[in-house]
């Protein structure tokens, strides 16, 4: 009875009989020849019309038949003559007696007079006390270290500082002088112990121990005669840390400081610094922007169609067509002696090197070929088994790689590798030409110190290759950075200020979140660190990319994924290194707002190239923002532009005003897939940037020579 109809009409037949006064039907299949008995009222509780449809005999009768008759009542007719199923009757009970009321059970009597009292559960301070990141620059010293100061006795650093339990005055009081003596000079025993390690360096800059707890802090500008001593003595604590294998430290240079890792630490992180092109690789690097520009790749392969392994090899073969051709209009001889040559490995060794100088120039310059890295790497996909020759991607050359086929890595460990690599971000000259001296006499050191096993043209390449990864973190982190020091100077996490605070409701705005000021607050700042620590750990993203892009052991899916068309792939690599930088950032703030989520190979983020372009548009998104901030003071103090800043208040208010409506509806889970997940963080950002032109200050924006959020598409 619970077949299909249409099996159960094809299928089977039934049959009635009558044991103990129940109706029961009997199932024979056709096929099996299997015979089943079932009860009849499974065919009674069916529709009418199912009977109808389904039951031998007539369905008239069986539907006028009593379904529920006694069984002294006798058996229809017509049930013999037609063989329709009898109605089931249900047995007799035994009679009740109805004259007694029921009673209902008696139950133990409880005490309701006393109230129910919760238990109380330990507080938390995580969810109490919201995280507050350390600011980068303070004026006061430590209190610890303050404390710990002893006549005679060179300073300690705040995170090499190890905090005593402290004892109440009577227990002092019981102490003998003896045992106090004893103390104070085990105490400076062990500082002078702790101060001979490292040479003192006088900071009055609170290290930023929860982004990085092995900073060191840097000196601060006191005045421009003794900067060049500073400096010398900042390169000298670079040189005592290489030998002494501490992992980090931190180089000052003007108003900047850039972390510079040592040790085994860069050992690790040079895997993934690709080296910089030579001049004969950029020759090349113009060959295939030049023909990835003319080739409609995935104009003819990304539709739906009949063909599409035909498709693929005739437009494969344009586009090495064009590579060779191209290679022969650029330099004759080489590149007729390529395209005259009858060696297939020739050709395919050349392919493969074009292709991984344009891998490798993206990952060095992400605002470079983007619109046509895509195409390239589709291209890489779809080309295994689909050309004459073998185009199986070559890894991409790090500054690892280079140094391990010259048995060269001692050089990542020698102690001038930190100024050698340093990067300056300022705008005072006199800074920029000492920094610049400093790294001039750092790199001739190096060059001089392996010039018998390295040519100078290497090591040369190798220390430009260090210093591109620095200038390039410091370029993306900076804005994120400057971000940070805005939300916790002009916003306080628990006293929200009238208008500016932070806020917000569903529906109201746009926002599809609910969050008060505090919990607002913390989630931004938790974005913000997030990003900073996605940024920090870009180059090792974009090795990840690269490799899910051309795996073959996962394949991708032609899907429509509401935005046309897209390519979707799994990326293992990409999201095992995104669940590793999220654990990091929530084991450093405590209790996390909003949801873990991470959104990779699904219909909003199909694949890892999706992914990585997305998080290369957050310093795109800050940059502008920042910029704007910085030149209002100087638009305040423009006769001509002053009127602009009063509209808003002043100067101090359109600050705010720019910085409150971004830090609401810029993190308020709005856009298409929006929300508080990890991914939706940064659209609820792009979703802002498109409404910029509906603000009331973008005046401002475009006043401070504001022209777009989404850079420059040239190649």
């Amino acid at each position: 009875a619970l077949l299909h109809p249409n099996k159960r009409a094809e299928k089977c037949r039934m049959d009635s009989e009558s044991e103990s006064g129940l109706s029961f039907v009997v199932w024979r299949n056709e096929r099996t020849k299997r015979v089943r008995k079932t009860p009849g009222f499974f065919t009674a509780l069916l529709h009418p019309n199912k009977r109808q449809r389904l039951c031998m005999g007539n369905p008239k009768k069986l539907r006028t038949t009593a379904p529920f008759a006694s069984p002294d009542s006798e058996k229809p007719k017509n049930s013999e003559k037609t063989g329709t199923p009898a109605a089931f009757v249900f047995p007799k009970f035994p009679e009740a007696d109805t004259t007694a009321p029921f009673t209902f059970p008696a139950f133990p009597e409880t005490n309701t007079t006393t109230p129910f009292v919760f238990p109380k559960f330990p507080s938390s301070e995580t969810e109490a006390t919201p995280f507050v990141l350390p600011k980068y620059s303070s004026e006061e010293e430590p209190k610890e270290a303050k404390k710990q100061e002893v006549k005679g006795a060179k300073k300690v650093k705040p995170e090499e500082m190890e905090e005593e339990p402290k004892e109440t005055k009577k227990q002092e009081a019981k102490k003998s002088k003896a045992e106090k003596a004893a103390e104070v000079e085990k105490q400076k025993a062990k500082e002078e112990s702790d101060s001979s390690e490292e040479p003192d360096v006088k900071s009055s800059k609170k290290p930023n121990t929860d982004i990085d707890p092995n900073l060191v802090p840097a000196p601060e500008k006191e005045e421009e005669e003794g900067e060049l001593e500073r400096m010398k003595a900042m390169q000298q604590l670079a040189k005592e840390r290489a030998q002494a294998n501490l992992p980090v430290s931190l180089l000052k240079v003007g108003k900047e400081t850039v972390q510079i890792h040592e040790g085994t630490h860069l050992k690790e992180r040079s895997k993934y610094i690709p080296l910089r092109l030579t001049a004969e690789e950029r020759d090349l690097l113009a060959i295939l922007e030049g023909a990835l520009e003319i080739s409609e790749y995935t104009d003819k392969v990304d539709i739906i169609t009949r063909n599409k392994a035909q498709v693929i090899k005739k437009e494969l073969a344009s586009m090495l067509g064009s590579l060779e051709g191209l290679r022969v209009s650029q330099n004759y001889i080489p590149g007729s002696s390529l395209s005259l040559s009858k060696k297939n490995h020739e050709k395919s060794e050349f392919y493969q090197r074009v292709f991984e100088i344009g891998r490798r120039y993206k990952i060095m310059n992400p605002d470079k070929m983007r619109t046509t890295y895509g195409k390239m790497m589709y291209l890489l996909q779809d080309s295994h088994g689909m050309s004459s020759h073998d185009l199986d991607c070559r890894p991409i050359t790090s500054v690892y790689k280079f140094l391990e086929s010259r048995s060269m890595l001692s050089l990542l460990t020698d102690p001038n590798i930190a100024a050698a690599t340093a990067c300056t971000k300022t705008d005072n000259r006199q800074e920029l030409k000492q920094s610049y001296s400093l790294r001039d006499q750092a790199r001739q050191n190096i060059v001089s110190k392996y010039e018998a096993k390295l040519k100078k043209e290497e090591v040369l390449l190798v220390l430009d290759s260090l210093s591109d990864s620095n200038s390039h973190l410091l370029s993306y982190r900076h804005p994120i950075d400057m971000m940070l020091d805005y939300l916790q100077k002009y916003f306080n996490p628990d006293r929200p200020e009238g208008k500016y605070s932070l806020a917000i409701q569903v529906g109201k705005g746009g926002s599809k979140l609910n969050h008060p000021h505090s919990k607002q607050f913390r989630f931004v700042q938790q974005t913000l660190l997030l990003w900073r620590e996605i940024q920090h750990e870009i180059f090792h993203l974009w090795y990840c990319t690269d490799s899910d892009l051309l795996s073959l052991k996962h394949p991708y899916r032609l899907v429509n994924t509401g935005q046309g068309l897209n390519r979707m792939q799994n990326p293992p690599a990409v999201a095992s290194m995104m669940r590793n930088i999220l654990s990091r950032v929530q084991s450093r703030v405590g209790s996390w707002v909003g949801l873990s989520v991470i959104h990779l190979g699904d219909r909003d983020v199909p694949n890892a190239l999706m992914f990585i372009d997305k998080y290369n548009q957050v310093p795109r998104i800050l940059n502008p923002i920042v910029g704007v901030i910085e030149k209002l003071s100087g638009m305040a103090s423009d006769p001509a532009l002053k009127y602009f800043i009063s509209e808003q208040g002043g100067l101090e208010n359109a600050t705010k005003s720019i910085l409150c409506d971004f830090f609401r509806h810029g993190f308020d889970g709005s856009g298409d897939d929006g929300g508080s997940c990890i991914d939706g963080r940064l659209t609820s950002a792009w979703n802002w940037c498109s409404k910029i032109e509906k603000k009331s200050y973008y005046t401002l924006f475009l006043l401070a020579g504001f022209q777009g959020f989404d850079g420059s598409f040239k190649r």
